[in-house]
């Protein structure tokens, strides 16, 4: 699960930094990690965010989500 969550956060960051996008300054988790915790909950979550948000796997690569 972790190569998982590294290749799609890659591929969203890529992604993002191509549409030349901009983030928020405000932000506390940037665009590419809200993502990455979709694409990861529709894949190994069956869709549920807050499983996603709070899987050991996922608060590793996320530490400083709560």
């Amino acid at each position: 699960m972790d190569d998982k969550i590294i290749a799609t956060f890659c591929l969203c960051d890529d992604l993002l930094k191509a549409m030349h996008h901009q983030e928020d300054r405000q932000c506390q988790m940037n665009d590419a990690e809200v993502m990455t915790t979709a694409c990861i909950a529709s894949l190994c979550f069956r869709g549920n965010q807050e499983s996603a948000r709070h899987a050991p796997t996922t608060r590793l690569h996320f530490s400083h989500v709560e």
